[in-house]
């Protein structure tokens, strides 16, 4: 099940959808029962930009003739930005781009966290990326 609120953010939707379509191809083979692992899983087969911003919280505030009001808006992730960066970081590495051009797609706080999680596997690593 889709929440139809994602109708109205399309880059929700298109992680929502991944993410359901994942879960319906892990219960047909019997694996992966976990829903942070799907995610994992996405980020592998390249839907993580998606789900890593989705994954941030976002306000939004609204303003009518008569009122105004605010909206708290987050993705179906249950990822912090932070375990995204990271995890996107590997998948850079596992494919041996050192500036992939998919990361210039992520959020503010993602990108952040891509950044430094990168830094940090290539100098802690034996093997240079």
């Amino acid at each position: 099940m889709i929440n139809s609120e994602y109708l109205n953010y399309p880059d929700c939707l298109a992680a929502s959808i991944a993410f359901e379509l994942s879960r319906l191809r892990s219960r047909r083979n019997g694996f992966l029962k976990n829903d942070i692992s799907l995610e994992v899983v996405l980020i592998f087969m390249g839907f993580g930009v998606f789900n890593a911003n989705n994954s941030v919280i976002k306000m939004d505030t609204w303003t009518g003739e008569l009122r105004n009001g605010w909206r708290i808006k987050k993705g179906p992730s249950q990822l912090s930005p932070e375990a995204h960066g990271y995890l996107l970081a590997l998948f850079s590495c596992y494919r041996g781009e050192n500036d992939p051009s998919w990361a210039n797609s992520l959020v503010t706080e993602v990108h952040k966290a891509f950044n430094n999680s990168l830094k940090y596997l290539k100098y802690s690593s034996e093997r240079k990326y």
